[in-house]
């Protein structure tokens, strides 16, 4: 790693992860260093700039949606809280939880889920969920067969939407209600404040504690047809 840092001229980090060993040493290095998302605050040493989702918010209206379209008995397919997003979703789920009149479930999957890791959680897939979160990306194909081969009618007697929009969400049927990060974007505005801090916009001090620049983007909901109708009765 160190040979690496010493052969480049700045560096973007992405979901910063809690047990990282290489990340103490990216964060203490004089290059300078942008990160897609939030380093969580385990960490001493913190990036010259930051470009956050504010995930909790996002979250919080996503599953909002859900309630408003009748669903009351939730689970969500859940990546660990090892990364600053994955800490902010938990959060928004606790406080969701919280209700009185709904039931949540979280099934733990890892940050790269795999076919036999969604299917571990098939049996708790059960006839009384009404809604489905898929907050990991590569769960949701997963559970859609899942959902189909329990005879279930998406967008109808169940709800099911995706944490992060992708290119298959919107041409699979029913399409997918998601989130969108705009993630193009993103990683433009990570290369641009890299490019500032070598023409000189930096303010040179490495390492810091806190971002010298930090940014903040929510999150665009985009309702499909996986939940744009309210629930109805099972027959």
């Amino acid at each position: 790693m160190r040979m690496v840092t010493a052969q480049v001229d700045g560096l973007v980090i992405i979901d910063a992860t809690i047990g990282d060993a290489n990340l103490d040493h990216l964060l203490a290095c004089s290059k300078p260093l942008v990160s897609v998302e939030e380093v969580p605050s385990v960490f001493k040493n913190q990036p010259d700039a930051v470009i956050a989702f504010r995930h909790e918010t996002a979250m919080t209206k996503l599953l909002n949606h859900l309630y408003e379209q009748g669903a009351r008995n939730f689970a969500a397919i859940c990546p660990p809280a090892e990364t600053a997003w994955g800490s902010q979703l938990q959060a928004a789920t606790n406080a969701f939880e919280a209700r009185q009149d709904v039931s949540f479930q979280r099934l733990p999957v890892p940050f790269a889920v795999s076919p036999e890791d969604v299917l571990a959680h098939e049996n708790k897939l059960h006839e009384d969920l009404d809604a489905i979160v898929c907050t990991s990306d590569g769960s949701l194909l997963e559970v859609l067969g899942l959902l189909r081969d329990q005879g279930r009618k998406i967008g109808e007697d169940i709800l099911l939407a995706s944490y992060i929009d992708n290119a298959t969400h919107s041409i699979v049927r029913p399409a997918i209600t998601a989130l969108d990060h705009d993630v193009e974007e993103s990683a433009e505005a990570a290369l641009q404040l890299l490019l500032k801090m070598f023409q000189g916009e930096d303010d040179g001090i490495r390492p810091r504690s806190t971002p010298q620049v930090y940014e903040e983007r929510e999150p665009r909901l985009i309702i499909r047809a996986s939940t744009a109708g309210k629930l109805k009765p099972r027959h």
